[in-house]
């Protein structure tokens, strides 16, 4: 059960980290930050649902260039 809660709070860190790339995307007044925030809300989108369907290669092929930063890094939103 904990694991369970545990996935669908991985899960909708990174739909709310897609959220926020897509609508910095169009915000964006430059193409290339608009080019790269959808680029970026794409791949959340693609790590969020790979979670969701138990894809763990998926997943891990996903996030292997990515690194979490200080926990004090980032900014909690509910």
């Amino acid at each position: 059960m904990m694991e369970q809660a545990c996935q669908e709070q991985r899960v909708r860190f990174y739909r709310a980290w897609s959220s926020q790339a897509a609508g910095l995307a169009l915000a964006a007044d430059h193409p290339a930050a608009r080019t790269r925030c959808a680029h970026s809300a794409s791949i959340w989108t693609l790590i969020a649902d790979a979670l969701e369907t138990g894809k763990k290669g998926e997943v891990e092929r996903l996030t292997n260039n990515l690194f979490l930063l200080n926990s004090a890094d980032f900014v909690v939103t509910a």
